[in-house]
């Protein structure tokens, strides 16, 4: 989002899962290397959301990926 001053503002998720975790065992991970300009850490930082927009994060993480699988599986099926 970006706000009457042209600056970025993040309204994400702040909480941070590694894709180990967030699998649970249940898919095949294949390791790769990292593309060097890769962050090994992406945590979204939402501050800002909070001081000008007084916006926080209400919706728990895993409805937000059951929304997200939810919406890829449609557009595979199309």
């Amino acid at each position: 989002m970006i706000d009457s001053n042209n600056i970025i503002i993040c309204i994400s998720n702040p909480d941070e899962l590694t894709m180990l975790k967030l699998v649970c065992g249940c898919s095949k991970i294949t390791f790769m290397p990292l593309l060097h300009d890769t962050p090994k850490q992406k945590q979204p930082y939402i501050a800002l959301a909070n001081e000008k927009l007084t916006w926080q994060n209400s919706n728990p993480l895993q409805d937000e990926l059951k929304r997200t699988i939810e919406c890829f599986r449609d557009l595979l099926s199309q």
